[in-house]
This record gives C-alpha cells, structure tokens and sequence, in this order.
C-alpha cells in the first residue's frame, strides 16, 4: 500500500465517521427523543389511539416552542 492509497483510505474513513455522526445527530437522536416522550406522555394507556394524541400533542408543542424562537 503506497502513500497515496493510505491518504485516500484514511478520508474515506474519515468521510464515514462524519456522516455517520451527522446521521446520529440529525435524525436518531430526535426521533429517539420524539418516542421517549410519547411513551411517557401515554404512560399505561396503550393502543394506537393513545399513540396519537400523544404524537400529536408533542408535535404541537414542538412547534409551538419552534415558533417562540
């Protein structure tokens, strides 16, 4: 393996990691966020129904906060 590869396999791993991390960052995390917060709001009520007034309760206070800003 010459320089030159080494460089390049080295960016590539670099490349990978960095959006790796971006890809954690930007949408694993919120989204993880998102179903911590549902499941809590639903607490022991279980069922679709209850999903979704959770779901959508949450959302409208995200944007409610997002339109604060």
């Amino acid at each position: 393996m010459n320089a030159v590869e080494r460089i390049e396999s080295i960016i590539l791993i670099f490349v990978g990691l960095v959006g790796m991390t971006l890809w954690y960052g930007c949408w694993v995390k919120p989204h993880d966020e998102m179903r911590y917060a549902v499941m809590e709001c639903m607490g022991d009520r279980t069922g679709e129904a209850a999903y979704q007034e959770c779901h959508q309760y949450l959302a409208n206070e995200r944007n409610r906060q997002a339109g604060d800003r």
